[in-house]
């Protein structure tokens, strides 16, 4: 058995063998699973086969019986007398089997359980047994990486004065222990990062049986459907997941393509005298002679470290595949339950039909969601946020940037304006200059918002409030970025007036239904977001259900008012299909509005 003194190839052999030996019960432990899934959902099988078993033998009997005397009679009444026997017989075996299952389930099931408890300890058994062994292989690379590392700093300080190939080569050496060093460093984190993925993985594939099984049993219901509510807000972010398995992809292809270098070196080594020979070739047979023993020295030196990082390059990329599948099949499980969750919570209500204790719940909701302590938190992380993060404070100095050149933006865009319409002057380039300026004056509002959301994200100490504002913020952002664009697009001498030629007042009024949009139905997507994902379970049904709805009923409001504009200027064919568009842009909210108020809402 390796141990703490045991060398890094023994501890890695045996950790190969204790995960061949882990795969294997998780396997049996596994079908163990899928054996009492099937087990648990058998009784009501049988049932329903054991009840159509006698609902046939009942009318074979009644059949017998009718033809009984015919059977006396004529060949083919016997013939169908001993068929009926025949059948009614094989079904008196059916049911005395399936009477014998039904029977016998509670014993085989408490017998499985038994042995999936038993097959259950044998890999955390086993499992505890690998990650002592990744945990003593991480430690004993790194302890043999920090005394080549010393060995190899010695050897530099030894060849000073030397002959410049022994310096180079003592100094190549010091170079790969500083890579066996860093190579350690990162399989200890893999080995962390790797079971922490599990962990997750094996989480919600709990949560997804679980919901499974009692969907099964008890059928949709509002707790259940708020217990799989608040699950589905722990499920890891999808987008983060494959981003994640891209970027260990990727450092296993660069490991994968060291590990070729090193063995190829390593490869070269084998016969040290070539090897001193071919670094000597060029120096005089005096000054070869002089340095070879020092080259020898250094090369045998070479030779174990390589041995020494090829091992650890298999190591670590193993480490990696392992950590990649482990991603993967967190990435599989989040994804199955994602497609679950979304196919049963559409049945379930979210919260019961409100009433007047929904009301009363209201003011005390808003109390908690503006506490001044809550605030306190986030007006206290922002400046952490900020010096954690060089790129919020670049983003907010393209801000100042913006903020000042704004009224340089203005001016060139009347410019461009003035220039439109006239033969002798106008350019296409000037549209496409002044939409660039539209862009600029709409970006630093919006850019400060997103800013203020990503320093809030980058503060170290996991706050629950801050992050919460920071994802609230990072959301709003870009919608505030649309509608300002939009806004900017339809100021007079804008873009939309002067270039686009739109008839007045049709620009105007669309200025002052964006800038409605934005003053009305940002604020409540933004409180209707924190809501949703803080932890505070006593908005649940209350401000989430009511900030929904006036949220759904600000957009038709909006779009009923720009749909109206578009009619009255008889753009397109809005007149003639304004039905279909009211459908589509006033009804579609509003009807959502009423499933939100109704507790359907996710």
């Amino acid at each position: 058995k390796a141990t703490a003194d045991s060398s890094f190839d023994l501890i890695e052999a045996e950790l190969l063998q204790e995960k061949a030996n882990l795969a294997a019960v998780q396997a049996k432990l596994s079908d163990l699973q899928a054996q009492l899934d099937t087990s648990n959902s058998r009784p009501f099988v049988v049932q329903q086969q054991l009840l159509q078993a006698k609902q046939d033998k009942e009318g074979l009997e009644e059949n017998f019986k009718q033809q009984e005397t015919a059977a006396k009679t004529s060949d083919a009444g016997e013939v169908n007398h001993w068929l009926l026997t025949t059948r009614i017989t094989a079904l008196r075996s059916e049911i005395s089997m399936l009477d014998q299952e039904l029977l016998s389930m509670p014993m085989r099931v408490d017998l499985l359980e038994a042995q999936q408890d038993l097959a259950a300890r044998s890999v955390k058994r086993v499992a505890m047994r690998v990650r002592m062994l990744e945990q003593l292989s991480s430690d004993q690379g790194h302890v043999e990486a920090q005394q080549a590392r010393q060995e190899a700093t010695a050897a530099v300080y030894e060849s000073a004065g030397k002959h410049p190939l022994v310096q180079q080569l003592a100094e190549k050496n010091a170079e790969l222990t500083s890579e066996l060093a860093s190579i350690a460093d990162s399989l200890r984190e893999i080995s962390a990062s790797d079971q922490n993925i599990d962990k997750e993985a094996a989480r919600i594939e709990g949560y997804f049986r679980t919901a499974r099984e009692r969907l099964a049993i008890a059928g949709l219901s509002e707790v259940l459907g708020e217990v799989l509510r608040e699950q589905r807000q722990t499920l890891p972010n999808i987008r983060e997941l494959r981003k994640r398995i891209s970027s260990v992809e990727d450092e296993n292809a660069q490991s994968a393509l060291r590990q070729m270098q090193h063995s190829q070196e390593h490869k070269n080594l084998r016969d040290i005298d070539d090897y001193v020979e071919a670094g000597t070739a060029e120096l005089e047979a005096a000054e070869a002679t002089e340095i070879v023993a020092d080259i020898r020295e250094l090369a045998i030196a070479r030779k174990q470290l390589l041995g020494k990082a090829v091992d650890l390059d298999k190591s670590f990329s193993r480490s990696l595949e392992e950590l990649a599948t482990s991603y993967q099949r967190l990435l599989k499980t989040a994804l199955d339950y994602d497609v679950f969750l979304a196919e049963n919570l559409l049945w379930i209500r979210s919260a019961p039909m409100p009433g007047l204790e929904t009301l009363k719940a209201i003011p005390e909701q808003l109390a908690l969601l503006f506490s001044p302590a809550r605030w306190l938190e986030v007006a206290r992380a922002l400046p952490v946020g900020f010096i954690a993060s060089p790129f919020a404070v670049m983003l907010l100095l393209v801000f100042g940037f913006l903020l000042l050149r704004a009224q340089r933006f203005q001016v060139l865009l009347r410019a461009d304006a003035m220039k439109v319409g006239k033969p002798s002057l106008d350019r296409f380039a000037y549209t496409m200059q002044a939409l660039w300026m539209t862009l600029l004056l709409a970006l630093p509002w919006p850019l400060l918002l997103w800013t203020t959301g990503w320093a809030l994200g980058a503060v170290p100490d996991e706050q629950q409030f801050p992050r919460l504002v920071s994802k609230a913020l990072l959301t709003v952002a870009p919608a505030f970025f649309y509608l300002q664009f939009y806004s900017k697009l339809c100021i007079s001498e804008g873009v939309a007036a002067k270039h686009f030629r739109w008839p007045d007042p049709l620009p105007q009024r669309l200025c002052r239904h964006f800038s409605f949009l934005k003053i009305t139905f940002l604020p409540a997507v933004f409180i209707t977001i924190m809501v949703i994902y803080d932890e505070q379970k006593a908005f649940h049904g209350g401000l989430e259900r009511i900030i929904m709805v006036v949220a759904l009923c600000l957009l038709a409001v909006f779009f009923y008012r720009l749909i109206k504009l578009l009619i009255e200027q008889s753009i397109g064919n809005f007149a003639r299909l304004r039905y279909l568009w009211l459908v589509f842009t006033v009804v579609t909210p509003l009807s959502l509005a009423v499933l939100a108020f109704s507790g359907y809402f996710y």
